[in-house]
């Protein structure tokens, strides 16, 4: 009742059965593909894919090895590996609904923020995890892009979808955020997209985008905010590498990190079949700064484009018309 379902799934029948020939009925397969007598292979009619889950090599595109297993995946006896989607519309069971048992069964536990130490007993909070993903009414991000067709969602069923999905998602917010704790989404952005930008800034562009930063308390400080260098910085320079610190340093708030987001679960195999190599690292973030900065970043003058802010060993600058930032050291 809490798993959305492959299109023609019920409790009672399956059409075609749940074997592997139901692999080729939906974009995504129903089954694991490897299989012995002691070790059948493992159906599901609970909709599901592969994407960003550890499988046994060698049954080609369908199962991306995200971390290999070196036998069958082990997920438990009854279903597959691969991701699931809770149905955030589930109906009432033993008393409760889908919400009711996510937020404070599933999500706020004494596995996660009122945890304990088990040898003295004193709170010791664990976080609720890496809860990023979504649901839209394209379907739920990092899925496979078919969702819709495999489970026979129909537009008025996704808008139903998505609007369960949110309210779950602000039902745990309820519950969390007064007792001081956050998830991802909960994060904020950078609140400037100079360096990260696919296209070049126009300085005007940047001049408008620093100035609404460079106040005495830009709403962007509000949150947690996070700024991603995409890619896992492959092929950045060292140059490029300093104009992401640059702008960061410049306008940060008391809480923020720079760094990399997702790039894969177990540092993606290459072609060669070795490990890619870790993310590149800027020399200026293992610099010291001497500590927080005077005060907020601010324009050098009437309209120059050259916005600073002083920190005690460090004035960190981005200059509009060069496209460029800086950081002078003291």
């Amino acid at each position: 009742m809490w798993f959305i379902k492959f299109k023609g799934f019920n409790d009672s029948s399956y059409p075609g059965g749940t074997g592997k020939g139901t692999n080729g009925s939906f974009h995504v397969p129903t089954c694991d593909w490897y299989g012995t007598a002691a070790s059948p292979a493992k159906c599901s009619g609970f909709y599901h894919d592969q994407e960003q889950t550890p499988e046994h090599s060698g049954a080609g595109r369908a199962y991306k090895v995200d971390g290999e297993c070196v036998e069958q995946c082990d997920c438990g006896k009854v279903n597959p590996c691969a991701e699931y989607i809770f149905d955030h519309r589930g109906g009432v069971v033993e008393g409760r609904n889908f919400t009711e048992w996510f937020v404070n069964e599933y999500m706020v536990t004494n596995e996660t923020l009122y945890h304990k130490n088990p040898e003295t007993g004193k709170p010791q909070v664990i976080g609720l995890g890496w809860l990023d993903d979504s649901m839209r009414k394209n379907g739920p991000t990092e899925e496979d892009r078919n969702y819709i067709a495999d489970t026979g969602a129909s537009p008025q069923e996704m808008q139903e979808q998505v609007a369960a999905y949110e309210a779950s998602m602000l039902a745990l917010k309820k519950k969390v955020v007064p007792m001081g704790g956050y998830w991802w989404q909960l994060m904020g952005g950078s609140p400037t997209s100079l360096a990260n930008s696919r296209t070049p800034v126009s300085p005007t562009q940047c001049a408008k985008q620093l100035k609404n930063v460079c106040v005495a308390k830009p709403g962007a400080w509000n949150k947690l905010t996070m700024s991603n260098i995409p890619g896992g910085g492959k092929g950045l320079k060292e140059d490029k590498l300093l104009d992401y610190t640059a702008e960061f340093m410049l306008t940060r708030g008391p809480y923020a990190m720079l760094g990399y987001s997702w790039y894969g679960c177990t540092g993606s195999a290459n072609a060669k079949g070795g490990a890619s190599p870790d993310p590149p690292r800027a020399k200026e973030w293992d610099m010291d700064f001497g500590g927080a900065p005077t005060a907020a970043c601010a324009e050098t003058g009437a309209n120059t484009g050259v916005f600073s802010r002083e920190y005690p060993k460090a004035t960190v600058e981005w200059d509009c018309a060069a496209g460029h930032g800086s950081i002078k050291w003291k």
